[in-house]
C-alpha cells in the first residue's frame, strides 16, 4: 500500500473535487464493466457509468479531418458500440483530468491491441512505459511490414 502523509491527503482531497480528477493511490490497476455509449475518435470513448472519457492506452488515432480518422473511428464503432466491455487501469496510466485511462477488453479480446495490429491507429506512450508496450510496438511494427490500413494510405 502506497503512504502519504496527512498534509498532502488534505492537499489531494482539496485540488481532487476542483480538477475531477481522483489521485491514484493504489499501486495495482482497477477494473470496470460497461456499455460503450460513445466512440469520441479511434483512441476515445465513452462507458456507461464512468464519468468522462475513456482514453485508450498505448493507442493513438488520427486527428479530426486527418488522414485515415474517420476509418479508425468507424472500426472502433463496429468493434465496440453498444457492447459490453471490461476496463481495466495500468499502474503507470491511470486518471488524468477528466479521463480514465484504460485497457479495453471485449469479449476477452485487447480492442487497443487490435487497433494497432489492424493498421486503424499507432502506438503512443503518454508518459513512462505502460504494461504492454512491447506488444503495442510489434503490432505496430507488423502492421507497417504489410502495409496495412494508415501504413497503406497515410
Amino acid at each position: 500500500m502506497k503512504k502519504i502523509n496527512i498534509a498532502t491527503g488534505v492537499a489531494l482531497a482539496l485540488v481532487a473535487p476542483i480538477t475531477g480528477a481522483a489521485p491514484a493511490l493504489a499501486d495495482e490497476s482497477r477494473t470496470y464493466e460497461g456499455t460503450v455509449t460513445e466512440i469520441i475518435d479511434g483512441d476515445s470513448i465513452r462507458v456507461s457509468g464512468i464519468g468522462g472519457s475513456v482514453r485508450l492506452i498505448g493507442v493513438s488515432s488520427p486527428h479530426p479531418g486527418g488522414c485515415y480518422w474517420n476509418e479508425a473511428k468507424d472500426f472502433a464503432a463496429h468493434e465496440l458500440l453498444g457492447k459490453g466491455v471490461t476496463l481495466r487501469t495500468d499502474t503507470v496510466n491511470d486518471q488524468t483530468d477528466h479521463r480514465l485511462f484504460a485497457y479495453v477488453y471485449v469479449g476477452g479480446d485487447l480492442f487497443n491491441l487490435k487497433t494497432v495490429r489492424q493498421g486503424y491507429t499507432r502506438e503512443r506512450a503518454y508518459g513512462p512505459d505502460y504494461e504492454f508496450r512491447p506488444q503495442f510496438l510489434d503490432a505496430q511494427r507488423q502492421a507497417k511490414a504489410e502495409d496495412l490500413g494508415r501504413w497503406h494510405d497515410c
